[in-house]
């Protein structure tokens, strides 16, 4: 270094001019070189950033994450086979069976339904398709199973219901002119009761339904008169059924007893 240099230069270690290399330090003391030689340490890395802490959870998150800790397993849903709506069914079969009564006691096909009540089985045959069929509606909404024949069951009772009391109006009202001419009727009238004689034109109305024929309507004139009712009395209740309790088989049973009288006079 220059005399003016060396005089600005502060106390320190610096390279060593004497060694090349550039792997020796010596102490200047400001002034001059000393005989103090040090070896040159390379400089360490800078040390690398370290990630700020995280930060804390505040207390819904550290919840919610315990909540998701706890959480367990559990077993997928199993497929579960559509329940069976019996009601529906019930439902259906009472009011095909209520269609058919209501038929049936109305043709009179059993002479022994003249002596039934009128309006409770038109009734029944409303009320008990009605009350299956709307259970059965109801467990539909649950199941989804059974509500189209649900549906049929509430319609075949309301058919049922509605043809029944229909067709045992038009009963009643016959048999209650039926009764009244039987109140009216003449004396030679005798032997028979007010059932007795509805019951036995109901078995008129029947024979001249299915067209017996005289042979029937003939044995049952001699059974009759062999109890002790009068060809008359069998003749006057056959003429009061055919205006009052069977009018649709009023030309079969004129046709009925004409062949009957043609047979006697035979």
């Amino acid at each position: 270094m220059t005399d003016t240099t060396a005089a600005s230069v502060p106390a320190g270690w610096y390279l060593d001019p004497d060694d090349p290399s550039g792997n020796t330090a010596r102490w200047w003391d400001g002034g001059q070189w000393t005989s103090q030689l040090a070896p040159v340490v390379a400089p360490t890395a800078a040390p690398a950033p370290v990630a700020p802490p995280r930060p804390q959870y505040t207390g819904m998150q550290q919840q919610q994450q315990q909540q998701a800790q706890r959480l367990e397993p559990y077993e997928a849903y199993r497929y579960a086979p559509p329940a069976r709506n019996w009601q529906a069914f019930v439902a259906l079969l009472i009011g095909i069976l209520a269609v058919a009564a209501a038929a049936v006691s109305f043709f009179h096909l059993i002479p022994a339904t003249a002596g039934m009540p009128a309006w409770e089985w038109a009734a029944a045959a409303l009320v008990l398709p009605a009350v299956f069929g709307v259970l059965a509606l109801r467990k539909a909404t649950w199941t989804g199973t059974g509500k189209a024949v649900a549906v049929i069951a509430l319609a075949a009772a309301v058919a049922a219901g509605g043809t029944g009391g229909w067709l045992q109006y038009q009963r009643h009202v016959g048999e209650q002119k039926f009764s009244a001419r039987f109140i009216d009727r003449p004396s030679k009238v005798s032997g028979l009761s007010e059932t007795e004689a509805l019951r036995m034109g109901y078995q008129l109305c029947q024979m001249a339904r299915a067209n017996d024929g005289p042979k029937t309507m003939t044995g049952y004139l001699l059974s009759n008169v062999a109890a002790g009712v009068s060809p008359w009395t069998v003749g006057w209740v056959g003429g009061a059924a055919e205006q009052t309790i069977c009018t649709d088989a009023a030309p079969s049973m004129d046709a009925l007893w004409k062949s009957v009288q043609n047979s006697r006079q035979k």
